[in-house]
């Protein structure tokens, strides 16, 4: 299952429900993994969706063949094994902060 990374918006309102029944507080500022649906909706009513996240291992692929789902070049991820913000340049990910191959 594919992992978005959200934050909460900066100003603190009642927890948001989700369509799914999920619940979410909103401290603001707080960086949390949802499904893809839930960063859908928590985009929507105000959360900032930062990108798909997970370990290394979780990347998104280069190859379309592998049958996951496919990096395009400015694919943001939040890596979790590396705590790094990357972004796929059309060859190599990239962190975000020192542009070194990640």
């Amino acid at each position: 299952m594919t992992n978005f990374k959200v934050i909460s918006p900066p100003i603190t309102k009642s927890p948001i429900v989700t369509p799914g029944g999920r619940t979410f507080a909103q401290t603001p500022g707080q960086a949390i993994d949802v499904v893809a649906s839930d960063a859908e909706f928590l985009a929507a009513n105000g959360w900032l969706s930062i990108g798909q996240s997970g370990t290394t291992a979780q990347r998104p692929t280069a190859n379309p063949s592998a049958g996951a789902y496919v990096a395009q070049p400015g694919t943001v991820y939040v890596d979790t094994t590396l705590a790094a913000v990357i972004v796929w340049d059309g060859t190599t990910w990239r962190n975000v902060l020192t542009g070194a191959a990640a």
